[in-house]
C-alpha cells in the first residue's frame, strides 16, 4: 500500500490530464481553508483527485473529498474517504472509512460538527480506491492551513486561544507527540495526542488509527447510513495518560 506523496504527484504528471491545473495553493476565506489537491495512481484506468477542507461556517467541520479527474462515474464501493479533525495537532474527531454505494464520480465525508473547544483547527484525512488487480489502496490527503474557532459556549467570554503545544517525548522506548500531518499513520509516534470524548487530552496508540483495507466482499456487506453511503462501524479507541499505560477515557470514532 503506497502512501508516498511523490508517487502521487508523479502519477498526476504522467497522466497528462487537464486535472493537473487543480494543483495550487489551497483556497481560503474568513471561514474556510482547502488543502492542496493530490492525486492517486490510476485505479481501473481512472485517476482520482483528493483534498481536505476545514470550515467554521455554520459550525466546525473537517471534510475529505475524492473525485474522478475526468468526471467518470465508478461502480459502488470503488471509492471511500475518512475525515479527521485536529486542534493544534491534537486529534479531536475521526470518521471511519465511508464508501459509495451507487455509481458515483465523487465522494465527500465530513465530521459531525462537534468540537474540542476554542482554538486553532485543521483537517487532513484519507481516501481509498479499488483496483481489480491490486484491491483497495489508501492515500492520505494534504493538510489544510488552520482556522480559528470559538466554541459556542465561549462566545460571550474571551477566546481560549490556541491549546498549548504538545511536546514530543519518549517513555520506555515508546515515542509520544502530536500527529505529523506530513506522515501516514504507519510513521507516526507510538502514541499521538488526542482528546477523549469528555475533552481530556491524552494519547492514543497510532496503530489504533490504522484501518487496513478490507476485501471488496467485506466492504459490500457494510450497512448503508442515512445518506445512502456505507459506513465502516464506529469504535472506541483507548486514550492514555503520558505513561502510555493508564487509560483516561476513549475516543469514539464516527
Amino acid at each position: 500500500m503506497s502512501l508516498s506523496r511523490t508517487s502521487l504527484r508523479t502519477s498526476l504528471i504522467a497522466a497528462g490530464c487537464a486535472a493537473l491545473m487543480a494543483f495550487g495553493a489551497g483556497t481560503a476565506s474568513a471561514a474556510t481553508q482547502v488543502s492542496w489537491t493530490g492525486a492517486t495512481p490510476a485505479a481501473n484506468g481512472n485517476l482520482f483527485l483528493h483534498n481536505s477542507t476545514i470550515t467554521n461556517d455554520g459550525g466546525l467541520f473537517a471534510r475529505t473529498k475524492i473525485w474522478s479527474a475526468t468526471g467518470a462515474q465508478v461502480p459502488a464501493f470503488d471509492i471511500a474517504a475518512r475525515a479527521r479533525l485536529f486542534k493544534s495537532g491534537i486529534i479531536c474527531q475521526v470518521v471511519e472509512f465511508t464508501y459509495n454505494t451507487d455509481w458515483a464520480s465523487q465522494l465527500e465525508i465530513s465530521t459531525d460538527g462537534a468540537n474540542c473547544g476554542t482554538g486553532s483547527y485543521n483537517s487532513h484525512g484519507y481516501v481509498r480506491t479499488y483496483d481489480n488487480s491490486a484491491g483497495y489502496r489508501d492515500y492520505f490527503t494534504f493538510p489544510t492551513n488552520p482556522i480559528d474557532f470559538v466554541a459556542p459556549a465561549a462566545r460571550s467570554a474571551a477566546p481560549e486561544g490556541e491549546a498549548p503545544a504538545v511536546e514530543s517525548f519518549t517513555v520506555d522506548g515508546q515515542t509520544f507527540g502530536p500527529a505529523d500531518p506530513a506522515k501516514p499513520d504507519t510513521e507516526q509516534p507510538t502514541f499521538v495526542a488526542a482528546y477523549t470524548d469528555s475533552g481530556e487530552q491524552g494519547f492514543i496508540r497510532s496503530a489504533d488509527l490504522i484501518t487496513e483495507p478490507v476485501d471488496r466482499s467485506a466492504a459490500e456487506q457494510l450497512q448503508k447510513d442515512g445518506s445512502g453511503q456505507a459506513h465502516t462501524p464506529s469504535r472506541q479507541i483507548s486514550v492514555y495518560s503520558e505513561d502510555g499505560a493508564t487509560q483516561i477515557g476513549v475516543l469514539s470514532t464516527l
